[in-house]
């Protein structure tokens, strides 16, 4: 599988790559990594990403979590802080799903090319963690 390098600068506060860890552990998926996680997540978002974790495929659709922590913000309250602790994320996702060039057209598209694509990338995987219970 031929894989693009997607990059983006995501808030520490939403503790990402945790969550991430948690939903390969609770679904005993550990052998996939994080970038496929990433690429599954900002695929969903691009898509349209409806708000049940019953939409998605199998074998995803069995995947879910006991919930979302309390103390984990929502992604688009952090992102509207002006000052944010990031952390980088530097995936290689697989090429087939054109996700920078579909990100490139979502901005275009929806008005947004002020709005850098890691907070789209934050917003998209935020969404989805917390769809299926993470």
């Amino acid at each position: 599988m031929t894989r693009e390098a997607l990059n983006a600068s995501i808030p520490v506060a939403l503790d990402i790559p945790y969550r991430f860890d948690v939903l390969k552990v609770v679904s005993g998926i550990n052998h996939i990594p994080p970038a496929d996680l990433a690429s599954i997540a900002v695929d969903w978002f691009l898509r349209g990403g409806t708000g049940t974790a019953e939409d998605m495929l199998p074998p995803w659709d069995s995947y879910r979590g006991p919930g979302v922590q309390e103390d984990i913000p929502l992604a688009e309250d952090v992102l509207q802080k002006r000052f944010i602790k990031r952390e980088p994320l530097k995936w290689q996702v697989p090429e087939a799903l054109e996700l920078n060039k579909r990100l490139s057209m979502y901005r275009l598209l929806n008005r947004l090319s002020k709005v850098p694509a890691g907070d789209i990338v934050t917003v998209a995987i935020d969404r989805w963690l917390r769809m299926m219970g993470y």
